[in-house]
């Protein structure tokens, strides 16, 4: 139960209320001291509801949340592209439109956006990465990415009005997800501004999704719900970054909102932990309404006066994975992640291949 030696924690054993220098740190939270283990298992009744939560605030904010679970789809398609390369298959991408079928060696139908290519390869890279466990997992299709949604700039007209038809909700959803990854790429990067431009699109993608996926039933619209949860949470945490504290405020209400909706249990909450947590209230639809933008502004504040808040934006970790790399060689700068290649011997070496 009790670990190490008090280093700042309270002062006093939350239990009975003794001083010393001998206290010991709770190990969950690192936030309250006790004398011995008896101490802390008689208060533990009551500590137990403020534990898990002050962990919780250590780590808000810092990387953007992983998906919640890998769909089946993707796994299905990661292992046959697997296989596909394994055995030297080539592997080939396909599309249905409401305009026809798009594939390699076939005219681009009228009202496919040209480069619809592009928008395959990246989820390509996306599903290929997708079911990956630690590390970069899909991030390492950046370059793919990146390419699509210049793409998507500089036909935005066309992609726009692409998604705008009922048919094409799941490339709409698709879309999603790979501008969300990008944005976290960036965001954990500290390119703030870039990851902002390319919310901006995931924004006019998700509200065209929410229409088209509408018509698809509660399956979609739970799948809308989702992507736009994600979509707020990596804002909440740039916004966060900037300092726009009444801007987190916002979207603070909406991201409990849908953890109240979806009836996520206290270890899967990111936000709706914080009523009970800072507030001390009782974590209800009710009560969230009832919040006032000075209690809102407190909770969205609390984590930024904890230790160690100097990283909670970003962790180590996350910068690592989202890291450019520089040629050995020539001292050419990587544009972007997994496409240098590491020395086989040493592992730390990068060369550009030039």
């Amino acid at each position: 139960l009790a670990g190490f030696p008090d280093a700042g924690a309270e002062t006093k054993c939350a239990a009975c209320g003794s001083a010393g220098t001998e206290l010991k740190r709770c190990l969950r939270c690192n936030e309250v001291s006790y004398c011995n283990k008896d101490c802390q298992t008689q208060d533990w009744k009551e500590h137990k509801q403020r534990c898990g939560a002050m962990r919780e605030l250590f780590e808000m904010g810092s990387p953007d949340l992983r998906a919640a679970a890998i769909t089946a789809q993707a796994k299905v398609a990661n292992q046959a592209i697997k296989a596909a390369k394994k055995s030297g298959t080539p592997v080939v991408s396909m599309s249905s439109t409401a305009f026809g079928v798009v594939a390699p060696g076939m005219p681009i139908p009228a009202g496919v956006p040209p480069n619809y290519g592009l928008k395959q390869a990246a989820v390509m890279d996306f599903h290929s990465g997708a079911s990956s466990s630690g590390g970069r997992g899909n991030m390492r299709g950046e370059q793919a990415y990146r390419a699509y949604y210049d793409d998507l700039e500089d036909n935005r007209e066309q992609w726009l009005a692409f998604f705008d038809i009922h048919q094409h909700h799941m490339d709409a959803e698709h879309t999603c997800g790979i501008l969300g990854t990008l944005a976290t790429i960036y965001r954990q990067r500290g390119v703030l501004d870039m990851c902002e431009k390319v919310l901006d699109m995931e924004d006019e993608v998700l509200r065209r999704y929410q229409r088209c996926g509408a018509l698809e039933g509660p399956g979609a619209v739970r799948c809308y719900d989702e992507l736009n949860y994600k979509y707020q949470v990596i804002r909440y945490n740039i916004h966060l970054q900037k300092k726009r504290y009444s801007l987190c405020g916002t979207l603070f209400r909406s991201l409990a909102r849908y953890e109240i909706k979806y009836k996520k249990n206290y270890d899967d909450q990111n936000y709706l932990f914080m009523l009970t947590a800072v507030l001390k209230k009782r974590p209800t639809a009710a009560i969230l309404d009832s919040l006032t933008d000075a209690e809102v502004e407190k909770i969205v504040l609390a984590p930024l006066a904890l230790p160690g808040s100097e990283n909670l934006h970003v962790t180590d970790q996350a910068r690592r994975n989202v890291a450019l790399q520089t040629c050995a060689c020539c001292g050419k700068r990587e544009q972007a992640i997994a496409t240098f290649f590491k020395c086989s011997k040493c592992k730390c070496t990068y060369y550009c291949g030039a």
